[in-house]
């Protein structure tokens, strides 16, 4: 049931709904909740004094906290990554093939924070460098920060003691000049790795070029997350960063046009389902259905299905 509200508090529109649609790339996940979810801006009750208070029927502990962040970390990398890949165009308007980078340092190198300062240096320089050569900007121009990514931290604990290294995948790193030679030198910290390391594999610019491929990224990625949050080295730090400017995925709550882009799914296309899922909100514990779809082998029902999404 889709009730729109009009809160006159703070002029906004909220409004609730039983059915939730977010749609990453060729992934539609579908939500059909028990009870109404309200969407739009939410008023924090305040004390006299203007302080927000804190509701009192929020019963979760600490690890359920910790587990629910997990969750959501997950979540957001893996659709971030599909709503990007593949939607980033050079000037021929030839979308861009992803491509996975993986870099560590030479240095025993623990400390998040200078490991931070470092990574960002580096993007801050290949940045430069791609809009230099391979874009032709001015000196000027190549300052800008235009590469995009999703970036996440590891620690090599088998056989490093915990150095920081890190795992990227950029959007639209178009393809490098000597990209060995130079990611060397524009890296400088020591060791780096492009694409997917294997024993047999030349080093190449080998890219992520079809679906397959891109779910095997999302898979170590969002293992990676599970991993930063279990780790006290990340207590209260970031587990994983996204450089600006990048597309959302689309957030779908109107019921009768959810019904209308499910009824465009392929079953064939269902790659996970579960009914009556638990999740616990304040005091009540609450349910919901799931179903995900990837039209990645379904391109003409994805196109009629994102003509319906557009209409949000």
């Amino acid at each position: 049931m889709f009730i729109p509200e009009y809160n006159k508090k703070n002029g906004k529109q909220n409004y609730y709904s039983n059915l939730r649609l977010v749609i990453s790339g060729s992934v539609f996940e579908f939500y059909e909740f028990s009870d109404p979810i309200m969407y739009g801006s939410r008023l924090r009750r305040k004390n006299k004094d203007g302080d927000v208070l804190i509701s009192s029927t929020n019963t979760m502990t600490e690890e359920e906290k910790l587990m629910s962040s997990a969750r959501r970390a997950k979540r957001n990398i893996s659709r971030l990554i599909r709503a990007n890949a593949f939607k980033w165009f050079d000037s021929d308007n030839k979308p861009y093939m992803p491509i996975t980078l993986t870099l560590t340092f030479a240095d025993e190198i623990r400390d998040v924070e200078k490991a931070n300062n470092l990574f960002s240096n580096f993007i801050q320089r290949l940045n430069y460098s791609v809009n230099l050569i391979e874009k032709k900007y001015s000196k000027k121009e190549a300052k800008r920060n235009l590469l995009k990514y999703s970036s996440v931290i590891e620690f090599q604990d088998k056989n490093r003691g915990g150095v920081v290294h890190y795992h990227m995948i950029f959007y639209n790193l178009p393809k490098m000049i000597k990209i060995y030679d130079r990611l060397a030198k524009i890296w400088g910290k020591g060791y780096f790795w492009v694409g997917t390391k294997t024993k047999n594999r030349k080093k190449d610019f080998a890219c992520v070029n079809n679906s397959k491929k891109l779910e095997k990224i999302v898979e170590y990625f969002t293992k990676y997350i599970s991993k930063s949050f279990e780790d006290e080295r990340l207590k209260n730090k970031k587990k994983y960063f996204n450089s600006r400017g990048l597309i959302k995925p689309i957030e779908i709550e109107v019921e009768e046009l959810v019904d209308m882009i499910k009824k465009q799914m392929p079953q064939e296309a269902l790659s996970y389902g579960a009914d009556d899922l638990k999740y616990k909100y304040k005091q009540r514990e609450k349910s919901f259905n799931y179903q995900k779809f990837d039209l990645a082998d379904f391109p003409e029902e994805m196109q009629e299905a994102l003509m319906l999404a557009k209409m949000y």
